[in-house]
């Protein structure tokens, strides 16, 4: 018999069947205790920018009618102040720039004779409103940018008539962002490759570098990162938070407790929502003293099953009534509703998987939970001997 070795398999087996070794033999739950661990990392907080930079760019016609679809080229040069709100993950600008922008036209290569109907070259001046959108990836920032001329109609037009400029221009760009220091402005350079939207039967292209120094001023504290560790336990739930914020680096750690008790569970017939006597007595008693101590609870969980006879749409409604038929009960108890929250589990979990009638008849059930701030000591006691007196007990 040969001798069986993770050596003589190939390197990316072992590691998959290691790997697998190691997720199953975890950490062993033997106690009991923790019935589930979840874990959440987010990052919020926002920041504000002011920015004053400049714009040179190069603009390129293509397809006009007059100019035989040749290429003109120019030079676009401006100066910008715009702000910024900046988020986690993306970021919104809006600036105003004051632009020159210059044009140059052979008039020998076009369709009209008069030499003097398109000068050498058309310099215009006028604004544009730029703004824009970006997400922030590694290392650099990736997003959709505007750029809309106003005060002239003949920007970026190869002959001075009047309704030929460009007046939107839109495209992606990219850019990054540097500081050198804590203390030293924000640097941001650019470059972007916009198109003119509105010109019938000509392309204007318009391939624009930017760079802009900005200062920052914060908005409140933005989070770098905020961890948040729920533990479940058998009667109790156990919050962990951890939250770090920019510069400041401070950690806070928040404890918080939510004790829940089990009210026991009411069990239903065949398509059915009616709450038989005995369970409508004791849910009758249990609102009163519900009711007479509101200190000793914060509010009620329904959830609602059926069993898996049926189909999912005819199982869902049918586990909203009987949801609806306990909360009735407890409202016309005093309970008010604001204080119950339900949860509908149709056929999703089962108690049994067996399928003859007692699984059956222990899967068509509402479970009901109290929650509260303290360990309930009082509550748990006065409710055990209200499950003892009608024998509602765990299942």
């Amino acid at each position: 018999m040969q001798d069986f070795s993770l050596l003589k398999l190939p390197k990316w087996i072992t590691l998959l069947l290691l790997l697998s070794t190691g997720l199953h033999a975890g950490p062993s739950s033997a106690k009991g205790k923790n019935l589930k661990k979840t874990r959440r990392t987010t990052t919020s907080g926002s920041d504000f920018t002011l920015w004053l930079g400049a714009n040179a760019g190069i603009p390129f016609l293509t397809s006009d009618d007059h100019l035989k679809d040749r290429l003109y080229t120019g030079s676009l040069f401006g100066f910008r102040l715009g702000s910024q709100m900046n988020f986690t993950s993306h970021k919104i600008s809006l600036g105003l720039s004051y632009n020159v922008s210059s044009i140059a036209v052979e008039a020998e290569k076009s369709r009209y004779l008069l030499e003097d109907t398109i000068p050498k070259k058309i310099v215009t001046t006028f604004g544009a409103f730029e703004p824009s959108v970006y997400w922030s990836f590694s290392g650099f920032e990736a997003g959709a940018e505007f750029f809309i001329p106003f005060g002239t109609d003949v920007g970026f037009a190869p002959y001075k008539e009047s309704g030929q400029g460009a007046h939107i221009f839109a495209g992606p760009g990219i850019r990054m962002t540097h500081k050198f220091s804590s203390k030293s402005p924000v640097y941001l350079s650019g470059v972007q490759l916009l198109a003119d939207l509105d010109i019938q039967k000509r392309n204007v292209y318009l391939m624009k570098l930017s760079f802009d120094v900005g200062h920052p001023i914060k908005i409140g504290e933005k989070i770098v990162y905020k961890t948040r560790e729920k533990t479940v336990f058998k009667e109790k739930v156990v919050y962990k938070e951890k939250v770090v914020y920019e510069d400041k680096l401070k950690t806070v750690t928040e404890y918080k407790q939510e004790f829940i008790i089990d009210l026991g569970i009411i069990n239903f017939a065949t398509n059915s929502d009616l709450i038989n006597s005995q369970n409508s007595d004791y849910l009758k008693e249990l609102a009163a003293y519900l009711k007479a101590h509101p200190e000793q609870w914060n509010s009620l969980l329904i959830r609602s099953h059926c069993d898996k006879r049926g189909t999912a749409g005819y199982n869902q409604v049918l586990s909203e009534k009987r949801a609806n038929a306990v909360i009735s009960l407890f409202s016309a108890a005093g309970i008010e509703k604001e204080l119950i929250s339900t949860e509908v589990k149709s056929f999703s979990e089962p108690v049994s998987d067996s399928g003859n009638d007692v699984s059956l008849a222990r899967n068509r059930r509402v479970e009901i939970f109290l929650k509260g701030k303290n360990d309930m000591t009082k509550n748990k006691i006065q409710i055990t001997r209200l499950r003892q007196k009608y024998r509602l007990l765990e299942q």
